[in-house]
Parts: structure tokens; sequence; C-alpha cells
């Protein structure tokens, strides 16, 4: 058997996530049986609900149950991230949520914050997941623009 040594992604648990928005939270309740045997034989006296946020962090907290979205209102749609200090990287994975709807994005990178280098100038929707950028070279904060497609990231990952 051969073995493949695979890049693993940077540790981002300490990295600060922020976002232009971010949609309110969703509260999903459980279904109501409409026959009254099955709820009290199938489902505890009060029927559980669960919280969904989209905080800017979701982004790089490596679950596939967290997302980040965008406010609905959100004409400007940005992530950004700042891993702490500067970095080598060679590549940034992008997974958005809706991938087979495609998305437009535009990703820099920026080693003050206040200037920045566009490394994939996505203009029209693209197909795939994961979206890569090369972002080879030192880098302190990166930045997606989304421009078109669902306004909302999965994970990001940095290698």
């Amino acid at each position: 058997m051969v073995n493949i040594d695979q890049p693993q992604p940077l540790d981002l648990s300490g990295a600060k996530a922020t976002a232009s928005s971010l949609r309110d939270p969703l509260v999903v309740q459980s279904r109501k049986l409409p026959d009254e045997v099955q709820l009290y034989t199938h489902l505890p006296g009060v029927l559980p609900s669960r919280t969904h946020t989209f905080n800017p962090s979701n982004a790089i907290d490596g679950s596939n149950f967290t997302e980040w979205w965008a406010a609905p209102e959100d004409s400007k749609v940005r992530w950004q991230l700042d891993p702490g200090s500067v970095r080598e990287l060679n590549r940034c994975e992008i997974f958005f949520a809706h991938s087979s709807l495609g998305q437009a994005s535009i990703v820099e990178k920026s080693l003050d914050g206040q200037h920045w280098q566009i490394v994939r100038n996505g203009k029209k929707r693209i197909f795939c997941s994961p979206h890569k950028a090369q972002t080879s070279g030192k880098v302190r904060y990166l930045r997606i623009h989304i421009k078109d497609g669902t306004p909302a990231i999965w994970e990001v990952k940095l290698y």
C-alpha cells in the first residue's frame, strides 16, 4: 500500500473571523405528530428545539453542522479572517453553502489589513467545492467577498 502524506490545514482555533453581517438565528421546532398515541409513546412531554446561529467564526470551527450566513439585506457580503499572526500560506479552500448553485467570489490577502492584494478574482459563478485560491506567500489577513450565489460559507481551510 502506498502511503501518501496529505497536507493538514492550519489550526485556526485562535483566529478571529469577522463579517459584514450575519443572519438572525434560526430556531427549528420539532413537528407535532397528528396521532396523540404516537406523541405520547415516541416523544418527550416537551418537544425539543434547536437554534442555529450563523456567526463568522462558524466558518473556521471544523464542524459540518455550522456555517456563516450574511444577512439577507447585505449588499456587500464580506467575510474576513485574522489568524493572529503573519503566516506562510500556499492556498485557501473555501467551502460555500449550496455550492451546487455556484458562487462568484473575490479573495484578497493582506499583511496589515489596509493594503490588499487580490489572489482570486472570480467574477462569474463557479460550480465546485471547494473553491481554491493560491495565497502563496506571507499572509496576516484574508478577506472573501461573495459577489454572486448564496451568501454563506460552510468552512474555510488554510494550507
